[in-house]
């Protein structure tokens, strides 16, 4: 009886040994792991059953355990930090992305609204040009007609002062005369025919503009002086510019009838006034 009694003693004392070197052993490889895996050393200190455990033994767990949840802890924060910085980078370079996109187009946008500018620029300067050589040459051929009419006139008056014997010449300066008025023959009859209406009062508002030049000629043959007289005092005036005159020094019309005439406001006569005197000599 007493050797059983001994040998369970024993069997005892053995068994708690064993417990102390497993927990040991466990508090060991939680010492190790904390470093490296906190997480890890939190489970394996799970698994220690702390109301078997020695003073020594407890101090030790209650510390490692106090390490691997400050670790862990610790682990957390740098995650959330690393992760805010993630996202701070990111929004920082989707911010400069979106400024960089939105360069690149406002760039775009100034060279394509250059480009327009600049094309809407020389189409602008080839129309005025192409205009002003327009007007040149329309000017030119009435005072050319013009010119040549009177000079043919002026010279048939001559012949006839000094005699009949100049009766061929005389008849070949007609025959010039007759042939530029023949060629003008069509615009002089739509000239004609806008000139009295505008004696009338009637409006011309609707005229095109190529009846307006075929008005400009018919009044070059029919006043050649006053004619001769703008072309000393203004330079390179348009067939509208032109009407006007015809309106206010030949036909004595006041602003008033000249507006309802030409279909025109006081403000868009000023301005025809103000373009007339520009174009003084």
């Amino acid at each position: 009886m007493r050797k059983l009694l001994y040998a369970f003693l024993a069997f005892i004392l053995l068994m708690s040994c064993e417990k102390v070197d497993n927990v040991q052993t466990v508090l060991r490889q939680a010492e190790a792991l904390v470093e490296i895996n906190s997480d890890s050393a939190l489970l394996l200190l799970e698994t220690i059953d702390t109301s078997m455990l020695s003073a020594e033994d407890s101090a030790h767990y209650v510390v490692l355990r106090e390490l691997a949840e400050n670790r862990s802890a610790s682990i957390v924060d740098n995650d959330m930090q690393r992760r805010a910085d993630v996202a701070e980078k990111t929004a920082l370079w989707i911010q400069n992305y979106d400024a960089e996109h939105h360069r690149r187009y406002t760039s775009e946008l100034y060279i394509i609204m250059s480009v327009v500018i600049g094309v809407f620029a020389v189409a602008l300067l080839m129309g005025w040009w192409y205009y002003r050589r327009k007007v040149r040459q329309f000017n030119s051929i009435i005072s050319e007609n013009t010119s040549r009419i009177v000079e043919y006139r002026k010279e048939i008056l001559r012949l006839e002062i000094n005699g009949d014997e100049h009766e061929f010449q005389i008849a070949e300066l007609k025959r010039k005369i007759n042939e530029r008025q023949e060629k003008m023959a069509a615009k002089i009859h739509i000239g004609t025919k806008l000139y009295e209406r505008m004696r009338a009062g009637d409006s011309i508002a609707d005229v095109p503009a190529a009846d307006l030049q075929c008005l400009v000629e018919y009044f070059a043959l029919l006043r050649p002086r006053q004619w001769y007289e703008w072309e000393q005092r203004y330079d390179m005036l348009t067939p509208r510019q032109i009407v006007f005159l015809i309106l206010c020094d030949d036909l004595h019309y006041d602003d008033e009838q000249i507006g309802d005439i030409m279909g025109i406001k006081n403000t868009a006569i000023r301005s025809i006034k103000s373009r007339i005197r520009k174009r003084e000599k």
